[in-house]
């Protein structure tokens, strides 16, 4: 299965709890999830504050011959640090 293949099952005020190399967690909770298409990369730019953004291949397939080359969508989850 791929990394986020099950990214879509996630609502928002789900929480996402990330850990370094070292073992030390910081944990974001779920704010917004936007289905967007490939161009529509405003939700992917920086915004100034600390946020966690995962993306994600969602949609039809885009074939060019018999070859799987893209996904017609993107699914950005966006969620923000929970204050410590």
């Amino acid at each position: 299965p791929a990394p986020f293949g099950r990214l879509k099952e996630l609502e928002p005020g789900a929480r996402i709890t990330l850990y370094d190399a070292a073992g030390k967690s910081r944990e974001y909770v779920l704010t917004r999830k936007v289905l967007a298409r490939p161009h529509e990369v405003q939700y992917i730019l920086p915004q100034g504050r600390e946020l966690l953004t995962l993306v994600s291949c969602y949609g039809d397939r885009v074939y060019v011959g018999d070859e799987v080359v893209d996904m017609t969508h993107r699914l950005i989850s966006i969620a923000e640090p929970v204050d410590s």
